[in-house]
C-alpha cells in the first residue's frame, strides 16, 4: 500500500477525485494551497507579503472599510484559521496596510493604499 501527495489545479480538483474513486482506500484529503504558482514543472509560493496578498484581495473585492470579522474569508484564503482575523489586523496595522478608526465594537479599519 502507498500513500500518494499531488497539486492540481482548482479546475482538475473534481477529475481528479472522480479518478481516486473506488481505488483509495478512505476518502481523499482536500485543502487548498494558499498563494502556489505552477512554475517550471515545479509548485512555488508566489511572491508577495502578507500585505502585498491583501492590497490584491481588498483590490479584487473593492474593499475600503471593514471591520476584524469581515478578514475571516482572506484569512481562509491566504491558509490561516479565520479566528486568526485579530493577528492579521495587528499585523496589519503596524504594517501600514490599514489603519485603525473608532474604539470597542465601532472599531473599523480603512485600507491605506
Amino acid at each position: 500500500m502507498f500513500r500518494v501527495n499531488f497539486f492540481c489545479e482548482d479546475k482538475k480538483l473534481a477529475d481528479a477525485l472522480r479518478g481516486l474513486a473506488g481505488l483509495a482506500a478512505g476518502s481523499p484529503e482536500v485543502q487548498p494551497v494558499a498563494n502556489a504558482v505552477h512554475k517550471n514543472g515545479k509548485i512555488q509560493a508566489a511572491s508577495g507579503s502578507l500585505e502585498e496578498q491583501f492590497f490584491r484581495y481588498a483590490k479584487s473585492n473593492k474593499i475600503e472599510k471593514f471591520k476584524s470579522t469581515d478578514l475571516r474569508e482572506f484569512c481562509k484564503l491566504v491558509g490561516m484559521a479565520p479566528a486568526s482575523r485579530t493577528y492579521m489586523v495587528k499585523q496589519l496595522v503596524k504594517a501600514g496596510a490599514v489603519k485603525k478608526h473608532g474604539a470597542g465594537q465601532k472599531t473599523y479599519y480603512t485600507v491605506t493604499a
